[in-house]
């Protein structure tokens, strides 16, 4: 019996839907790559490696022409080995999915529960490991906050969508996955759900049905960084990410969560965290046979490309017109630049297979993982004495590197098939101001630099990475973006002409950051604020919690002046903001142009600049001074919430926009 693809499952599941409908599945996934470990500061009692390989998957459904129903995932093996005082060695592999984004357009009215439909196709998908790796079980895991559209811009607008708010997302969710625990088979799945925040006598409203239990799967006293796993863009990760977490509990790590700008300020969010069991494949062959689709999947540049014509500004949602047009757009993309076709039976690609199968040790004994129905001990290594540490790259038959070394993914093309089954898309319009006229940036150093590449990443102790490389960066260069992470709200940060643009929803507005600090030296940018009561513009240079902060800042009620401030561990030192406008112009609106703005860190003084000239000067003194303000981070946020200081926002009255046109590192060495 062949294995199912990811789409066939997908499309079984959405046939269950009223009948009168046809639609098609595209499913787009990366070739396995390496990825950072999932719990990468655990202690360990005795000697332990492990490599963790990653892929990345999309799932589109489409009604006729139009795209209505999507889900973007993250799936991570993990292949394993630890000595024992014996000196004999075990391998594991383990199975970690992440579901990132589930959305619908609103197309085709929310009486079809299309993205449940969805969902149960693609976690029921996720057996196909048991066939390939042997696994009992499968973790599925996300994070679930309320948000008006994710992965179709505009469809906010559309009245057939029905977005739901924090609670509602809650319920719906473990409903959602009621369904797949359902279909587990005999064997008791474990499910977790917390809302970080709430109390566990908000569970029996939210949780319902007896499967489920409140809390993260640990221990509340167990050392955080010991079991939590730490997916990509989530506010666990970043919050463990902090050099002062090493010795968090969970309990405790559930109450920052709770203080989080995304789990904090009046929202509501909620982890599930799922082991499903695996039933065993009927009539599957012993040996799993290599997959014939181990080269047809995406390398993960392209698959990034694809993603950017996905959540490119100008894509809209909003109306089945637009839908259609947008729609086309990125199908067309998938099928002519990477080829995508129609899917092949789906299994792990033979890298995830040859370091399971592969010889484990390269030493006079050698031994593979057991064929299924061997017993499940796993790998027994005879380490010979002196011949140091077991390296999981030994498990790789080729020889190609270690836990570190990532290898060169082949040409491929994508894959992605079409079957029938489920949803609508709909439409979205965005409009961006007109912008302004630019003038020249200041010389630079080395226009192409980028200190990410040339200087090796080297983490202090207190998780900084230190630089004296100058780095200048414009924005009119295609790889500017790739210098900065995106820490908030990604679709919200895009490069346009000769700019970075952030924009401002209502659901969340943006930060970049610049991943290299200085102990001395000075930051500038070239900015375009945003515009509108509620609206604030912020470039600041902040330390590690709780930070010493130096800001610029502007609200978008007042166009004519920036304001100045500064924090010495998180608590404010001005009593209020120091205002300034521009000097020449006094009037000047700061939302229709550019200007310069510097920030600049000496060991005895900070220092701001507004068109090269000194505003303002802090000397260092009894009050204290933000010395440990040394990272770059910039964007635009919503201040309704900060009483009269920024005002409120009217969402009726956007769109909310700033933007940079360069960005200019320099420490002092």
């Amino acid at each position: 019996m062949e294995p199912a693809t990811i789409a066939d499952d997908v499309a079984a599941s959405l046939r269950q839907l009223p009948a009168g409908h046809s639609f098609s599945v595209r499913v787009a996934r990366t070739v396995e790559f390496e990825a950072d470990a999932l719990v990468p500061r655990r202690r360990r009692a005795r000697f332990h490696a492990e490599n963790t390989l990653a892929r990345r998957v999309l799932v589109l459904v489409s009604h006729g022409d139009c795209l209505v129903a999507g889900l973007e995932a993250r799936e991570f093996v993990t292949v394993s080995a630890a000595v024992g005082d014996d000196r004999s060695a075990r391998a594991a592999v383990a199975v970690d999915v992440c579901i990132e984004k589930v959305d619908t357009s609103g197309e085709l009215g929310p009486r079809i529960p299309l993205a449940r439909m969805l969902v149960a196709g693609y976690v029921r998908s996720l057996r196909a490991y048991r066939a390939v790796l042997d696994v009992p079980a499968v973790g599925v895991h996300l994070f679930a906050r309320a948000q008006p559209e994710y992965l179709f811009a505009g469809s906010r607008a559309n009245p057939g969508k029905r977005v739901l708010g924090d609670l509602a997302l809650i319920k719906w969710w473990r409903r959602t996955l009621d369904c797949s625990l359902a279909d587990s088979g005999p064997e008791r799945p474990v499910a977790h759900c917390v809302v970080p925040g709430a109390d566990a006598g908000e569970a029996r409203g939210l949780l319902g049905a007896a499967a489920w239990a409140w809390g993260l799967p640990h221990p509340p006293a167990a050392r955080a960084h010991d079991c939590v796993l730490q997916f990509p863009d989530d506010p666990a990760a970043r919050l463990l990410a902090q050099p002062h977490s090493g010795a968090w509990t969970v309990a405790t790590l559930l109450e920052m969560l709770a203080l989080s700008e995304e789990c904090g300020s009046g929202h509501r969010a909620a982890y599930f965290s799922v082991r499903l069991p695996v039933p065993p494949p009927a009539d599957a062959p012993e040996e799993p046979s290599p997959p014939a689709d181990a080269l047809r999947a995406l390398s993960p540049e392209d698959y990034d490309k694809m993603l950017a014509v996905l959540f490119d500004h100008d894509m809209d949602f909003s109306t089945a017109a637009a839908a259609a047009v947008s729609s086309a757009r990125l199908t067309s993309f998938m099928a002519t630049a990477l080829g995508i076709s129609p899917t092949e039976p789906y299994t792990p690609s033979e890298r995830v297979l040859s370091r399971l199968r592969a010889p484990a040790w390269r030493g006079q004994r050698q031994h593979r993982l057991p064929a299924r129905g061997a017993p499940s001990d796993g790998l027994q290594v005879l380490i010979p004495a002196g011949s140091g540490p077991v390296n999981l790259g030994n498990l790789a038959a080729s020889g190609g590197g270690g836990g570190s070394s990532a290898q060169t993914p082949p040409a491929t093309t994508a894959a992605t098939s079409a079957t029938t089954t489920t949803t609508t898309a709909a439409a979205t319009t965005t409009t961006t101001a007109a912008k302004p006229t630019t003038t020249s940036a200041p010389t630079a150093p080395d226009p192409g630099a980028n200190p990410v590449a040339q200087v090796p990443f080297g983490p202090e102790p207190d998780g900084k990475a230190y630089t004296c490389q100058s780095s200048f960066v414009d924005f009119s260069r295609a790889d500017a973006m790739s210098k900065f992470s995106v820490v908030w709200c990604p679709q919200n940060a895009y490069q346009s002409q000769n700019s970075v643009v952030w924009k401002l929803t209502p659901e969340c507005g943006t930060t970049m950051v610049y991943p290299w600090d200085f102990h001395y030296g000075r930051v500038e940018a070239r900015i375009r604020i945003g515009a509108g009561s509620g609206v604030v513009t912020a470039f600041i240079l902040l330390g590690t919690p709780p930070a010493d902060e130096i800001d610029f800042e502007w609200v978008g009620k007042d166009l004519t002046h920036v304001q100045t401030m500064y924090y010495v561990q998180a608590h404010r030192v001005d009593p209020l903001p120091q205002v300034f406008g521009v000097s020449q112009q006094p009037s000047q609106d700061l939302s229709t142009t550019f200007q310069n703005y510097a920030i600049e860190l000496l060991e005895d003084r900070v220092q701001w600049y507004l068109d090269g000239r000194l505003i303002r000067s802090l000397m260092k003194g009894s009050q204290g001074f933000p010395s440990d303000a040394t990272r770059a981070k910039m964007g635009i946020w919503d201040g309704s919430q900060t009483g009269g200081w920024a005002g409120t926002v009217d969402w009726n009255s956007g769109p909310f926009t700033a933007e940079m046109q360069w960005f200019n590192f320099t420490p002092y060495c």
